[in-house]
């Protein structure tokens, strides 16, 4: 059964990610991504988007890990890498934040503190548990806009 240390661990770690964060070198802007303006082309942002991210998996990781190796955010990064770092920071924080909330009924918090430091969690957090938290999209809506004015979706 959880203790009191586990709640305590756990308020550490989501304020060390608040911490992490403010001392996170903002990056400039989140990447570029073209406007659409009809809603059945929303879905095209998201994808710009993603595919940014994607572009720079790797330098986000690396960062990540430099951090958590040197206590302290690289001198030097990309701007859109340090930008997918904050999301991952602000996704954790969300995450962790269920895990300070005690049961209404004993008190205590429903996870034990785990087995890894604090550096292996908030590594593990921001690269495996992030990359993991959904399955991809397998299909990718179609809108065709009808001559009468109808629409109709298709998924590929």
């Amino acid at each position: 059964m959880p203790t009191e240390d586990d709640a305590n661990f756990w308020n550490s770690l989501h304020e060390f990610l608040k911490g992490s964060l403010a001392i996170l070198p903002k990056p400039v802007s989140p990447p570029t991504v073209t406007r659409f303006p009809y809603e059945g082309e929303r879905w095209k942002e998201q994808a710009q988007h993603d595919q940014a991210e994607e572009d720079t998996w790797l330098d986000t990781q690396e960062i990540i890990r430099h951090f958590c190796s040197k206590r302290e955010w690289p001198k030097k990064s990309k701007a859109a890498a340090r930008y997918f770092v904050e999301v991952r920071i602000k996704w954790a924080l969300r995450v962790t934040w269920l895990w300070t909330i005690p049961d209404s009924r004993t008190g205590s918090v429903f996870f034990s503190r785990p087995k890894q430091s604090g550096f292996e969690l908030f590594e593990w957090l921001l690269i495996d548990a992030y990359e993991q938290r959904s399955p991809p999209s397998t299909k990718v809506p179609i809108i065709f806009s009808e001559a009468d004015g109808t629409r109709r979706t298709h998924y590929t």
